[in-house]
């Protein structure tokens, strides 16, 4: 298991990759990775659920 500080690391990072990415699909992941991993840090014993999947499709 990771620590808060090294997930508020990894979000900085996927943060950073969003700036320098032009492709919408690396895009789509990466703030995908960055939600999972934010709600790792607010919302740990609750369950995660993609709202809209077919977003992350277009």
């Amino acid at each position: 298991m990771r620590s808060e500080d090294q997930i508020k690391s990894k979000v900085y990072e996927l943060n950073q990759l969003i700036q320098n990415s032009q492709d919408p699909l690396q895009l789509a992941t990466i703030k995908a990775q960055i939600e999972m991993l934010e709600w790792a840090i607010h919302n740990p014993t609750e369950p995660y659920h993609i709202e809209d999947l077919e977003q992350l499709d277009s």
